[in-house]
């Protein structure tokens, strides 16, 4: 019984992990990319956070609703830190240039985009043939004045509030005081 449920839940989030690339892939280079579905993207991908802990739970013997509670969580967690990571690459010149030319662009500048004028700025930037240090820095700085971006900051965290208040009935002290450390560490500084 156990081996089917692992079975099942292989199969169906590694799926959906595979649905979430070709979905990605097929958006390679796109600017224009709502916020919304790059964020659609990132809580397929992390599809297979919620794997390993569904399969954790089961094969440690939890109930039903403990495995659910920590699958959630592990969807959560693979969620913010996908964030976290979009954020860094904003940081990252080289990082930025690859992301224009093989993937989406990060998720906090796609928000920044809502805004027409913070768009067409940051794409000066953006256009060059190499973005330097003081270019990222520059993106950085409009980034993080950007009231859209600050809204994407809010979701995260209430994101975070709710995983860290829905794991709270865990019986396990200590392994909800680790897991929600990690959640935590997850939208440190963002």
């Amino acid at each position: 019984e156990k081996m089917d449920a692992i079975w099942n839940i292989i199969n169906s989030r590694f799926f959906e992990l595979g649905d979430a690339e070709a979905l990605e892939a097929s958006l390679k280079g796109n600017i224009d990319i709502s916020p919304e579905e790059c964020f659609r993207i990132l809580k397929m991908k992390a599809s297979t956070f919620e794997a390993h802990m569904r399969i954790g739970a089961i094969v440690g013997g939890g109930e039903q609703d403990i495995v659910d509670l920590l699958g959630n969580y592990g969807r959560t967690l693979g969620i913010l830190i996908s964030i976290r990571e979009d954020f860094i690459d904003v940081f990252e010149p080289d990082e930025l240039q690859n992301r224009i030319k093989n993937e989406c662009l990060p998720l906090p500048i796609l928000y920044a985009f809502k805004n027409p004028q913070t768009k067409k700025i940051i794409l000066n930037y953006l256009s060059k043939r190499e973005i330097s240090d003081k270019d990222a820095e520059r993106i950085v700085d409009i980034i993080f004045k950007e009231e859209n971006v600050e809204m994407l900051r809010n979701k995260v965290k209430r994101l975070a509030e709710e995983t860290c208040n829905n794991i709270s009935s865990i019986p396990n002290r200590n392994l909800v005081s680790q897991m929600k450390i990690l959640i935590k560490g997850a939208i440190e500084d963002l």
